[in-house]
């Protein structure tokens, strides 16, 4: 089992260049990026139909709430059902990163053991100097 990530901090605050960073570690073409705004993108039954069985790395931007962060917490725990149409269902256990919008905090998520050992925080603290 791979450890998740999970990346929270204020808006503009370096969390989807983070992302990016972890991502040059995997092939590109092993990568696959979600955008996570509306709910029933990834609740459908299609919703890793981007992923192949070589995905090493899914990455889910805009969380926006703490309860999507449980949902993916499973993804992790049992792997991600991958379905594509007209095609047999496929299970992978790729690394997981979910982008949080500013209204998670670290403190706000989960503290218990099962969750700390799936998943590590990084905090953004980059703030823009405007001139």
């Amino acid at each position: 089992m791979k450890k998740g990530i999970i990346i929270t901090g204020l808006q503009c605050s370096g969390k989807t260049t983070k992302a990016r960073e972890i991502a040059t570690q995997f092939a590109k073409e092993n990568v696959v990026w979600i955008t996570a705004r509306d709910k029933r993108q990834y609740s459908s039954p299609f919703a890793f139909s981007d992923c192949t069985k070589d995905t090493q790395l899914i990455i889910i931007e805009e969380i926006m709430k703490v309860r999507d962060v449980k949902f993916f917490f499973n993804c992790i725990s049992e792997g991600v059902w991958v379905n594509k149409k007209g095609k047999n269902p496929f299970i992978i256990n790729p690394q997981i990163v979910l982008v949080c919008q500013y209204k998670i905090i670290k403190t706000q998520l989960p503290t218990g053991a099962s969750f700390t050992n799936r998943f590590d925080v990084i905090e953004c603290s980059y703030q823009s100097v405007k001139s």
